[in-house]
Parts: structure tokens; sequence; C-alpha cells
């Protein structure tokens, strides 16, 4: 699914990523015709990423401007050139109709296609959530918390012809590669709804750089899917964590705490803070646009 092979560019010859070749394209249009814009202002842009990221400009640090991932600021980003609120094109097909056919062709051959069940394919669920950024939340996903290798692979696509269109999984997980094998032999990306989480050791910034910890983990998370974008990222167990000797809760923040031996893998910060957690969500939410379709915890 992920378009990662370069193109070239018939109009001046230069080679592009596929998945940012129609971003390219507009570099030889008008700014006028860019298909997006500032609510407030009105200036033209080629990405939604890149109305995120003006509305957090000197330009509008008088404006008022509201949280990110609320309605409001979904409000202001999410619409059309006449100012209106115009939730994202993508859909989730909820009719009832036949399943297409997935097919396993290209799984790797230690993986046997017996252990794979003959199911009769059933229709897909026809229950969602709306999320205020215009997505469809299916009522009931396909959750893969302990699922690994060849039984998560077939769990998945076992899942697939039962009709589930949305899949649950984390980076904790240590499986999303697999689930991103299995949903990439359904054929239609738009049909899926595909939520990972961000582990709590990767809440706050880098001590060095100054750069959010959960900009590498969303792009790993993106590679080991193979997908462009996912439609929820999720803030994994959000709370202080339970491998320190006293979690920083509100009541001991300046307690002395040690880690507790083996439990490296399921740390968080120790220098962890409710304050660092807000930072964290306004880090996350920085992305929703191209590569994330909402945010939750």
């Amino acid at each position: 699914m992920s378009s990662k092979a370069k193109q070239q560019c018939n109009v001046c010859d230069k080679e592009v990523n596929g998945s940012g070749m129609k971003k390219h394209m507009l570099t030889h249009v008008p700014q006028s015709e860019w298909p997006y814009s500032c609510a407030l202002c009105g200036k033209r842009m080629q990405a939604r990423q890149d109305v995120s990221k003006h509305l957090k400009t000197k330009a509008h640090a008088n404006d008022n401007i509201p949280m990110e991932g609320t309605k409001e600021w979904n409000d202001l980003l999410y619409h059309n050139t006449n100012g209106c609120y115009e939730p994202p094109k993508k859909k989730q097909k909820v009719e009832n109709k036949e399943q297409e056919v997935i097919d396993l062709d290209d799984s790797d051959s230690e993986e046997p296609d017996n252990t794979i069940c003959e199911e009769e394919n059933y229709p897909a669920v026809d229950q969602y959530y709306d999320l205020n950024t215009g997505y469809k939340m299916p009522a009931v996903q396909f959750g893969t918390y302990k699922l690994k290798g060849v039984d998560c692979y077939n769990a998945c696509i076992a899942a697939l012809k039962n009709g589930y269109r949305g899949f649950d999984t984390a980076s904790i997980y240590d499986n999303e590669e697999l689930v991103g094998r299995a949903v990439s032999q359904y054929s239609d990306r738009g049909e899926l709804f595909i939520q990972t989480k961000l582990w709590r050791s990767y809440q706050g910034a880098d001590q060095k750089t100054g750069k959010p910890k959960c900009d590498a983990e969303l792009k790993k998370s993106l590679r080991k899917l193979g997908l462009d974008y996912i439609d929820l990222w999720l803030l994994h167990w959000p709370g202080p964590g339970r491998h320190l000797n006293y979690p920083p809760v509100k009541q001991g923040m300046s307690r002395p705490k040690s880690v507790i031996s083996d439990n490296e893998k399921i740390k968080v910060p120790t220098d962890w803070s409710p304050e660092m957690r807000l930072q964290t969500w306004k880090f996350m939410a920085s992305h929703l646009g191209e590569k994330v379709g909402s945010i939750g915890v």
C-alpha cells in the first residue's frame, strides 16, 4: 500500500517518491489553485499538514487558536475554499455486499496456507462512531494484543474474511509488521480503519535535541505497517508506569525513584510529569493531516 518507488515527473523529469508525487505536481500550478487554505487569512497551501503548521506560526499568534485535536481546531483545519467545515473525504463503506476475495499468494512460503480457514465471506460491520476529525471508527475492531508471528498474520486474514475492517495494534505489541502484511492483502485501503499506539517510553522531548520523541516512533509504525497514514494514533497507557519503585503520581513526584530491574522495556521517562503528558499530546496533534487521521488516549 505504501508508494515507496520513485516516479519521474512528466513536467520537469524530477524523480519523486510515489507518495509525494501529488504534492510535487502542485509546484507546477499557480498558488491560487492549491487545494488547501487557511480559514483565517485565506493563504493557499499544498497540504492539510501545511495548514496545521501555518496556524501555529506568528501570523496567528494573536488569534486565540484552539488546542490541537479539539473540535474547534478541526473546524479550522478541515474546511473548503468557502470557509465551510468539510471533513476528510475518506469514508468507510458500510453497505452490505459480498466481500472481495483476499489474495494470499504473496504470503511467505514458511507461513502455511492450510492454517487459514476457508471461511464464508461475511459483509463488513455496519456500525461506526463519528470522530471529530470526520473519520468513521468501526464500533467493533479486531484486537491483536499478544498475537505474534504466523498466528497474528492468519488471525488478521481470518478477521478480514469475517467482516472486520478495523484493526488495533501498538508498537509495544511488536506485531505491527504482521498486521500490515495481512491488511495489505485487502484491495481497498479506504474501507480499513487502522489504529496503533505510542508507547509511554516515548513521551516528551529528547533531552539532547529537544525534538519530540514521538516523531521517530510514528515513522517507525508507518514503516512497519506499510502504510502512508494511520486512521487513529493513541497515547498508550498515558499514566506514569509501574517500572519504578515509586510511581511519580501526584502525591510522590518529589520522592526518590529508581527503576525496577528487568523492566527497562516498559519504562517511562524518569522525569515524567502530567505536563509531559500534555506536551506529548500536542506533539502527536501536530501530525494530524496527511500521516495521522485522528488522535486519542
